[in-house]
């Protein structure tokens, strides 16, 4: 009898196995193929909630077209996750672009801001890579020059720039637009196919343990 109970719990054993190796083989996405695992992991912020961080680059034509997929996915998940973005500093002449995005931050006008900044881009084809141009812009929406050369030039952004350079090297992404799950997961629209398919990935992610 013994014998028997030993044998159906053995049997047992190998079923539950079994269902759990049939359940990762038909995950919907897998690592290597799909995402990224980052190791070591990246810090998120000390909140109960997941965190999703975005890699982009203003003078990058694919974040600019991702961007309005990605604030409708954002506004849809409302309360749920934390949401930040991160602008990538790859090498030396990025990192004007991450000087716009922290000015604008410091100065409370990142809302107002951000998609015209994007537009006057990709769309009036004006750069907007040295100070000046990005100043002469923030001038024509009706923002004071002078407070944005002093923002744009100070300490705290500095220290925010050069934050971001160190986060886009331990990340280990290697393009933009990326996302960030959990500061342990990387989707990039290589992996991914295209951006539906991120933002697919990313909701994958988020229901992971």
């Amino acid at each position: 009898m013994f014998r028997l109970i030993s044998q159906i719990l053995f049997i047992s054993s190998l079923l539950v196995t079994g269902s759990f190796a049939l359940a990762e083989d038909n995950a919907p996405y897998t690592e290597g193929k799909n995402y990224k695992v980052i190791n070591p992991p990246l810090p998120v912020s000390q909140t109960e909630k997941p965190e999703v961080v975005e890699f982009f680059w203003y003078g990058c034509p694919h974040c600019y077209n991702f961007d309005p997929f990605l604030e409708k996915w954002v506004k849809d998940k409302g309360e749920s996750i934390v949401f930040d973005r991160v602008p990538a500093v790859f090498r030396d002449s990025w990192a004007p672009g991450a000087q716009d995005y922290y000015t604008l931050k410091a100065m409370g006008i990142f809302d107002k801001i951000h998609r015209a900044l994007f537009d006057e881009i990709h769309i009036k084809k004006n750069p907007l890579n040295t100070k000046k141009a990005f100043i002469n812009f923030l001038g024509t929406q009706g923002i004071d020059k002078e407070e944005a050369s002093s923002t744009f030039d100070s300490f705290a952004v500095q220290g925010k720039v050069q934050q971001a350079t160190t986060m886009t090297k331990a990340s280990g992404i290697t393009g933009v637009p990326a996302l960030i799950i959990n500061g342990k997961y990387s989707i990039d629209a290589g992996l991914a196919g295209n951006f539906e398919g991120m933002l697919d990935i990313a909701n994958y992610l988020l229901s992971k343990k």
